[in-house]
């Protein structure tokens, strides 16, 4: 029998315009295969049609004016995302979000409020609540930055889509090496 960690893993992140997952539009997001050592990323920048808030720009650095200016269609990039992780899925990899929650809201209720059907979820990992059950006695924060330094995962640019999507990958897998019951 295949285990879950054996199987190639799609990490997905997204950067957005607020941090209520039902209100939030898709500003950057990354999609990562990890198949072996071979690791493939695709990314896009959108115009989220709404001006992106000054506090949510000083977390990701990208301005209204620079998502105007160089991002694609909202409806075409938000289409292409979804595609992306769905067709993940479909080729039965696993789908690994840090706080995954957030992300996949967005992502459905986004398809939503564009029209489109609820997005059908696959298997999901996410490493902020592995992270939370197996080390519950560890001190200081679960963002994305601690956790990946309490495992010794490289986080270049935290909050970057593409730097958060790979962390998050190479986060699932060290946490299956520190801990190789989560296989079961």
């Amino acid at each position: 029998m295949t285990h879950w960690p054996d199987r190639p893993i799609c990490a997905f992140d997204l950067e957005t315009t607020d941090r209520d997952p039902r209100n939030a539009r898709i500003v950057t997001a990354c999609v990562a295969t990890f198949d072996g050592d071979r690791i493939d990323t695709r990314s896009w920048l959108l115009d989220p049609g709404i001006a992106i808030p000054e506090e949510t720009t000083a977390i990701h650095g990208i301005t209204t004016a620079h998502a105007r200016a160089e991002g694609l269609d909202y409806l075409e990039g938000y289409k292409q995302i979804r595609q992306a992780v769905s067709d993940a899925w479909a080729r039965g990899h696993i789908v690994v979000a840090f706080n995954a929650s957030y992300d996949l809201t967005v992502l459905d209720a986004e398809g939503r409020r564009l029209g489109l059907t609820g997005l059908d979820i696959g298997t999901v990992v996410d490493p902020y609540v592995i992270d939370r059950e197996m080390d519950r006695s560890r001190p200081g924060r679960r963002t994305l930055q601690a956790v990946c330094e309490a495992y010794g995962v490289s986080l270049p640019n935290p909050h970057e889509a593409e730097a958060d999507a790979l962390a998050a990958g190479h986060l699932t897998r060290a946490l299956v090496a520190k801990y190789p019951e989560l296989a079961e």
